[in-house]
């Protein structure tokens, strides 16, 4: 008896969810910030992804297995020429990432964001860090 192989389904992973960056215009300076500083930092190393605002998923073959972290770092990851990664797939990637960070919608850590990233443990990536915006700085 011979077996019939079925293609496997294809799996459609998007890469937006039609909600804003950011939740208020301060928490979008914020992010573009971090972003900008990141990126300023990071300019001379080859090997280092930012991310931002950027669907991250973290299982092959489900679409619903996803975080959207506001920013997000991994050493290990190349720069791409076109610079043009509209989704973040860990098993197309040679690492995930080493900074995951949420920023504070209205400044208040004493209680978790609004839809924050819950990183799975799967992810192998530390605890999600939070800034708490300009609403906290002296």
């Amino acid at each position: 008896m011979s077996r019939v192989m079925r293609p496997a389904a294809v799996v459609d992973y998007p890469f937006s969810d039609g909600r804003p960056l950011a939740e208020s215009e301060a928490q979008l300076r914020e992010i573009l910030y971090l972003v900008s500083a990141l990126y300023g930092h990071f300019r001379d190393r080859p090997d280092v992804y930012v991310g931002a605002d950027m669907f991250l998923y973290y299982e092959e073959g489900n679409s619903a297995a996803v975080v959207a972290p506001d920013v997000f770092v991994v050493i290990g990851a190349p720069k791409r020429e076109d610079d043009r990664r509209l989704s973040y797939k860990l098993w197309e990637e040679p690492k995930g990432p080493g900074f995951v960070l949420k920023v504070a919608p209205h400044g208040d850590r004493s209680r978790p964001a609004p839809n924050a990233p819950v990183i799975p443990s799967r992810l192998n990536t530390p605890p999600t860090s939070s800034w708490p915006g300009p609403w906290n700085r002296p």
